[in-house]
């Protein structure tokens, strides 16, 4: 879109150019903008505000920024039509449409279809082609059809075509071209009308008293046989002239006629006006004009260039004037105060259009001749310019032609272009004045700069001006130029700033120049002597720099000097002699880096603090100093960049409230807030283009009478509202030229004008005499788009079968939940003022605040019903309501919809229905699943029980039948007794394993030591164990094995427990006579490892599988098989067999369980078979390797040995707690003490028993007794039984170790729970062993001695050289606790520093440990062996051998220097120890 505006512009064809100072603003559209086609014939603005176009290709509709275009055939509507010539709109909306084959048709713009006018017209003219398409005063149409007939039509409510006939032209016309004989004025009940050859029609109400008049009551009081010439209608009557100068006036509400003859005019009436003021003017052919005053009867010819020239058309513009249009050849003007008359002539011929006027006003008076050219007419100069002329026009094509002017309610020119689319003119007032300073030629010869760069008032009222091309204006408040201060003593230089200080001296700051000062001097010419300030660099104290930007007078009278080039200077005056202070002399604390050298303006805040304005952002300081060295400047460089404190400041303001503007460039405006004495940090709140401004660089700032702050930016000027905090923008609309404006350069008079300095000159005006045009117009929604496709594009399933643009609501599936609203507010005046906010009520609680964006967007609403609202926010129009709404429905899925929330809910209770009896079924078999688990549960846990408790009794058992065949001398009868008791107690022990085996596979906790071995060796060992069974049970036992070695990687003890349980089977269930075989091979492949265990009946005693059933079932019978159905069965848990040879026989059900989920852990397969009649097999198969093992979940061990290492084992004992009184006993010193704690007496008697030959024996039942006994014994050791009651001794183990006194005790575990988390927990709490029930008594004697061993070592090891060993700890050492080791470390300094020290005692070193002296007796007796006495002799001695050795000493003075009082005694000490004398062995030593 191309956008032109006009300032000063006039073009007269035969007379010089006149200034023409109405401003216009052109807006060019084409194809490029969206036009169909660039051949506009019609412009219309319907009553919505919508603007229409008739283009070569069809109805164009306009929003103010977007294009429809109605050229294809939807829905139900007729085919579009094209080639529009005229479009008009009807009281009801709807659009009539002729083209230029004279076809019409209707549009319903709600619908958005065509309806073509043919049938409805066939019953009321032989020609239905329309020549003339009018519409009435009423809103009805007037329609001229090619027979000249005239129809009067309408569209009702229901869009039907209502058509009446106002003229029958059948005896009017010439039957071979349709052409009228004469002008006819024709009357019907309710119409009077006209007809005239030139096509002109017009048709007047009648009033209703002539309702009941005839037909053409009217006509018949004119009883004229004269032919009608002329016909003019003012809204109040209709005046017609005949061709014999006659003419009459009707009152078309009373039917009164009045006739008027005038004795001067002889010729016909060609054209007729009648003026508001009463009079008539009449065009007479071959006379010339005449006015006829109504009032005063008077007849007077018009004086015009036009006496004899046909007049086909006149009127009266807004001032008065009246226009004749001379038959297309001229407009005449005419003015009836002064009688003068200006004739302005076409310059273009021929007819395309008929000529056109329309009057906007001051802004201009416009006409469109019939030739197509377009005029505007300069009522000041009484001069007509061409349009078409106008560069803004002629740049697109010269000589254009038009087609179509039309003026809007909103003062709008439209014109329609033959060729280049749509010119859309506005007139904005004019409202700013520019004062055009510019160079004189001499000047601008070498200096062609231009651009005001100061402006300042005086107290006197003079103006000052400064420029750019350095001329000095002087003007008084009117602005008129009193002098010019230029060259010679007068030359001040290109002035940036103009202050005058409280003496009345000005001072301009200059760029280039220095620092000049006028001093008021009556002898002067021009009342001021000047002196200048120019930099010098041998003087110190001259000013800084020669580029001055400002000078600024502070609250203290002192005069700031601020310099682009060479920073802040303060001016200094002493005795007459003027001095600069800056960087480089005074001010110390200057900052020394960034840009701050470069000073652009300054101010004062009301607390006194000075505020500079740089190219480095803000800097301050405070006034209040006596030294210019005491100033301390602040910079606020990196600081927030919302606080806009370090950008380019190009001005610094203070309004009249004190308050302090800053002006940045590319920031805005920001208003400093406060500022912050202990940050020392300002706070700012800002302004910029999200806040309405019009553009982000502020050049100037300058506030008005009403407190109102305008700013001159880049693109334009700007008034804010410091109340409101609103922004009102002004540009080209308002009138404000396309104007360059200068940095910092504003100033308000005191007549209260603002004036602005730019590069062209002066800009002013009065705030108050601004004035806005404000219109109002509607807001519309003109699309949707249902996930990217126009919502009247679903013509499948149309969405809506109206206009989204008049639509009140849309309904939308689910799935077409993404939508896109744009919305337009029909504003042609400006669109740059408009903004939008929007909400979609229902889904949203806050308005989007839009700016200029047209568009709403929504992605994924939910189903609901939602009210869309769209405002329109016009700044230079707070007070517009313009806004639309919309309803949105969205419905839900089918699945979501009420009539599938009565079918889920009937499908719901029908499930539940189901669900309840399903649920109780469920209950009942779950019920019964969970009694048989719990059944079983029971079995293990009852088992697992009555394990743990058998195992202390078979520790009791077993532990005397060892000691009677090792100690005892039995008989050999007593020596079987013996060794069958051990042999059953072996039995038993393994039945109370293979219990606690199944119980931890259940729970996970089985793990596997594999390792590699023979397994020929293992399967050949149970044939020497069941070869006694076999014999005594008169049983076949025949092993069969490969004579190859076998290595297989497994448990070796777990997978015994299967092979002795499957072979134990075999010997309960086969018969005396039968057999059993065991065999073992390799499989084909060589991968797997085959073992198979027969067992077989004799023949004649082979049974059916019904009656091994049976016997399977129960324990009476004899005989073997298993039936098919239980094969399966077989490895359950408790799954027993009735066939056993006898009740003794019975087993637990958990031996087959058990065996196969230890081959499961081996990743192997046990399987039963039983072929019918012949007895069982059962087959173990097992995978060569260790590759099918997982990391993690078996231990590997290599070697036989490793193979045999002992099993944890899971067991608890549960004994009752008995309390039993410790015996007196005598007590061997020499043998070292013993605590035992066990809850169980007989246990505990026979530990005791068992070690009361090596070692002191103390008892406790349970572990509160037991620490009880160690703080009172403590013992050299301590052995306890993990589970007891009161406290266990796992708890005990913990207190132990936790109390200093006794935490070096070693203590042994004793427990049934064998695995290896317990094992691991009770290592990690500072166990020194952990022994599994039942246990061998020399194992436990074993481990005793050998911790007590490694205690003695400890002990010979620690006070020798304790520091070399403490990275060599021993097994004892690791169990001692860390501040047990800490202790003996702490002992062995103690006694270092005191050697020297005769009195140092027991009492010295147990205060310096922190304990009592007979706990610290106990602890050190127990760690080290030594009393403490001994110790510390022991140690003084190790000392003296250190000292023979490596000192001079002699032997008093060692014995001195080692402790000892008397050399006698420490020599008595020595030889004790050594075997030798001091002096001995000193002398031995120094020989070697």
């Amino acid at each position: 879109m191309k956008k032109y505006i006009l300032i000063i512009l006039c073009y007269l064809i035969t007379l010089p150019v006149w200034s023409y100072n109405v401003n216009m603003i052109v807006e060019h559209y084409s194809v490029d903008q969206g036009l169909p086609n660039n051949t506009v014939n019609c412009t219309l603005k319907d009553r919505d505000g919508f603007i229409w176009f008739g283009t070569w290709y069809g109805l164009c509709c306009f929003d103010g920024v977007k294009f429809k275009t109605f050229n294809k055939q939807e829905y139900n509507s007729d085919v579009p039509p094209r080639k529009i010539q005229r479009i008009v709109e009807d009281k009801n909306g709807y659009i009539w449409v002729k083209t230029i084959d004279r076809k019409l048709y209707i549009f319903n713009k709600v619908t958005e279809s065509f309806h073509a006018v043919y049938d409805d017209m066939k019953n009321y003219s032989e020609n239905i082609q329309v020549i003339k398409l009018q519409s009435t005063a009423e809103g009805d149409i007037l329609l001229l059809t090619k027979d000249k007939n005239l129809l009067l039509a309408s569209v009702d409510g229901q869009g039907q075509v209502d058509i009446k006939i106002l003229f029958d032209s059948r005896d009017e016309i010439n039957k071979h071209d349709y052409r009228l004989k004469h002008h006819v004025l024709c009357e019907t009940e309710e119409y009077i009308s006209w007809v005239g050859t030139d096509y002109k029609v017009a048709t007047v109400r009648k009033g209703e008293e002539l309702a009941s008049r005839p037909a053409d009551f009217i006509t018949n009081k004119i009883k004229s046989e004269n032919q009608f010439t002329s016909f003019f209608e003012d809204g109040k009557k209709v005046w017609v002239g005949e061709d014999s100068g006659v003419f009459y006036s009707i009152d078309a509400k009373t039917g009164m006629v009045n006739r008027y003859v005038l004795s001067d005019i002889k010729g016909a009436i060609s054209n007729l006006m009648v003026t508001p003021a009463g009079c008539v003017y009449l065009s007479v052919a071959g006379q010339g004009t005449y006015e006829y005053d109504l009032t005063d009867r008077k007849l007077q010819k018009l004086n015009t260039e036009m006496n004899d020239a046909q007049v086909s058309y006149a009127f009266i513009d807004q001032y008065d004037k009246i226009w004749f249009h001379e038959n297309e050849k001229a407009l005449i003007y005419y003015d009836p105060l002064n009688r003068t008359s200006k004739r302005f002539p076409f310059t273009m011929s021929g007819k395309i259009t008929t000529l056109y006027a329309e009057d906007a006003g001051e802004r201009g008076l416009f006409f469109l001749s019939p030739a197509g050219e377009a005029w505007v007419f300069d009522r000041e100069n009484l001069a007509m310019l061409s349009i078409n002329e106008m560069k803004q026009v002629a740049n697109d094509k010269a000589g254009q032609q038009f087609y179509h002017l039309f003026l809007d309610g909103d003062g709008v020119l439209w014109l329609s272009s033959a060729v280049e689319g749509v010119y859309c003119i506005n007139f904005p007032k004019k409202q700013f004045n520019l004062n055009s300073l510019l160079p004189s030629p001499a000047v601008a010869k070498e200096n062609n700069t231009q651009g005001i760069r100061a402006l300042f008032q005086a107290k006197n009222g003079d103006i000052w001006v400064g420029t750019r091309w350095k001329e000095v204006y002087r003007m008084d408040k009117s602005g008129e130029i009193k002098h010019i201060f230029a060259s010679g003593n007068e030359m001040i230089g290109t002035v940036y700033h103009v202050m005058e200080d409280d003496k009345g001296n000005l001072w301009f700051s200059t760029k280039g120049d220095g620092l000049v000062k006028a001093v008021p001097d009556a002898k002067a010419p021009q009342g001021f002597h000047f002196v200048r300030y120019m930099h010098d660099a041998a003087v110190p104290s001259s000013i800084s720099g020669n580029d001055v930007y400002f000078t600024y007078q502070d609250s203290r009278k002192r005069i700031w000097v601020g310099s682009l080039d060479g920073g802040l200077n303060l001016l200094c005056e002493e005795d007459g002699v003027i001095t600069f202070k800056n960087k480089y002399n005074g001010f110390k604390n200057y900052p020394s880096y960034g840009l701050y050298m470069e000073v652009r303006n300054m101010i004062e805040d009301n607390e006194g603090r000075m505020w500079v304005g740089t190219m480095d952002g803000l800097m301050s300081f405070k006034s209040d100093f006596a030294e210019v060295e005491q100033i301390t400047f602040e910079t606020y460089r990196g600081e927030n960049r919302v606080s806009y404190a370090d950008s380019d400041v190009y001005a610094l303001y203070k309004d009249e409230l004190s308050q302090i503007w800053v002006c940045v460039f590319g920031g805005g405006l920001s208003k400093m807030i406060a500022y912050d004495e202990q940050t020392h940090r300002p706070s700012f709140k800002s302004y910029g283009l999200e806040d309405g401004l019009n553009n982000d660089v502020v050049m100037s700032i300058v506030e008005d009478d009403n407190g109102n702050l305008w700013f001159a930016t880049e693109k334009g000027l700007s008034c804010f509202d410091k109340a409101t905090g609103q922004v009102r923008n002004y540009d080209k609309y308002d009138g404000f030229p396309g104007l360059e404006m200068e940095e910092n350069t504003a100033l308000k008079t005191m007549d209260g004008e603002l004036w602005l300095g730019c590069k062209q000159g002066i800009l002013s005006f009065s705030p108050d005499k601004l004035e806005t045009q404000r219109f109002d117009y509607s807001t519309f929604i003109v699309g949707c788009q249902i996930s990217n496709r126009d919502i009247r594009s679903f013509t499948d399933q149309p969405i809506i079968d109206t206009s989204i643009t008049y639509a009140d609501r849309i309904v939308l599936n689910h799935n077409q939940s993404m939508f896109t609203l744009e919305f337009a507010a029909l504003n042609y005046n400006n669109q740059n003022r408009v903004s939008y906010k929007y909400i979609l009520e229902g889904y949203e609680k806050e308005w989007h605040y839009n700016g200029k964006n047209r568009i709403a967007s929504y992605t994924n609403v939910p189903p609901g019903e939602y009210v869309f609202k769209v405002q329109t926010l016009d700044e230079a129009n707070p007070g517009l309501e313009s806004f639309r709404e919309l309803t949105v429905i969205i419905l839900p899925p089918w699945w979501a919809s009420w009539w599938a929330y009565v079918i889920y809910m009937i499908v719901a209770i029908a499930l539940l229905v189901v669900a309840i009896k399903l649920s109780l079924f469920m209950i009942k078999v779950k019920n019964d699943v969970y009694i048989e688990q719990k059944l079983s549960e029971l079995k293990i846990k009852f088992f697992t029980n009555i394990s743990h408790e058998l195992r202390t009794p078979l520790t009791l058992i077993q532990g005397p039948i060892q000691e009677l065949k090792e100690k005892e001398n039995l008989s050999p009868k007593g020596m079987q007794y013996v060794e069958l008791m051990e042999k059953n107690t072996t039995q038993m022990l393994q039945l109370v394993n293979q219990i606690l085996d199944f119980r931890k596979i259940q729970n996970g906790k089985m793990r596997l030591h594999v390792s590699l071995f023979n397994l020929n060796d293992m399967v050949s060992s149970f044939e020497k164990e069941f070869r006694v069974m076999a014999e005594e049970n008169e049983v076949s036992f025949t092993f069969q094995l490969p004579g190859e070695d076998i290595k297989v990687w497994a448990d070796k003890e777990k997978l015994g427990i299967v092979v002795r349980n499957i072979i134990s089977n075999a010997f309960k269930f086969t018969p005396s006579g039968g057999s059993i075989y065991v065999t073992m091979g390799m499989s084909e492949d060589g991968n797997d490892l085959l073992a198979k265990y027969k067992s077989d009946a004799p023949q004649e005693q082979k049974v059916s599988p019904e009656d091994w059933m049976k016997k399977l079932l129960s324990s009476e019978d004899s005989g073997v098989g298993i039936p098919q159905s239980k094969l399966a069965e077989i490895f359950d848990r408790f799954s027993q067999a009735e066939n056993a040879r006898s009740a003794y026989y019975q087993g637990t059900g958990i031996g087959l369980a058990l065996s196969k989920e230890i081959i499961g852990l081996h990743h192997g397969e046990i399987y039963a078979e039983s072929p019918e009649g012949k007895g069982a097999i059962f087959v173990i198969e097992l995978q060569l390797g260790k590759e099918h093992y997982k990391a993690g979940e078996v231990d590997f061990y290599m070697g036989e040995d490793a193979a045999s290492a002992p099993v944890a084992e899971l067991a608890a004992a549960d004994a009752e707690e008995e309390e039993a009184a410790e015996k007196e006993q005598a007590i061997d010193s020499s043998l070292p003490t013993l605590l035992i704690v066990e809850d169980n007496k007989d246990l505990c008697n026979m530990l005791k028993l068992q070690l009361e030959d090596k070692f002191n024996i103390y008892v406790a039942n349970d572990g509160v007794e037991g620490l009880k006994k160690v703080h009172l014994y403590h013992p050299d050791i301590v052995v306890t039984d993990q589970m007891m009651p009161n406290m266990d001794g796992m708890e005990m183990l913990q207190r132990i170790r936790k109390d200093f006194q006794i935490s070096h005790i070693p203590v042994i575990i004793l427990t049934a729970k064998g695995n290896d988390e317990a094992k691991t927990k009770a290592i990690s709490m500072g166990a020194n062993a952990y022994i599994t029930k039942p246990f061998s008594k020399d194992y436990l004697i074993a481990r005793i001695e050998q911790l007590l061993n490694e205690r003695k070592l400890f002990r010979e090891r620690v006070w020798q050289q304790p520091e070399e060993h403490q990275e060599e700890q021993d097994s004892y050492e690791q169990f001692l606790v860390k501040k047990d080791v800490q202790f003996i470390e702490k002992i062995h300094q103690v006694i270092e520093e005191n050697l020297d020290n005769s009195d140092f005692n027991i009492d010295t070193i147990a205060s310096t440990i922190g304990l009592s002296r007979s706990a610290f007796f106990k602890k050190l007796k127990s760690l080290t062996g030594f009393a403490p006495v001994d110790l510390v002799k022991e140690i003084r001695l190790n000392k003296s051998i250190e000292l023979i050795k490596n000192s001079d000493m002699s032997i008093s003075e060692i014995a001195f220097a080692v402790g000892f009082k008397d050399s006698g005694y420490f020599s008595k000490c020595f030889r004790k120890k050594y075997d030798q004398t001091p002096r001995e062995y000193m002398s031995e030593w120094r020989k070697n």
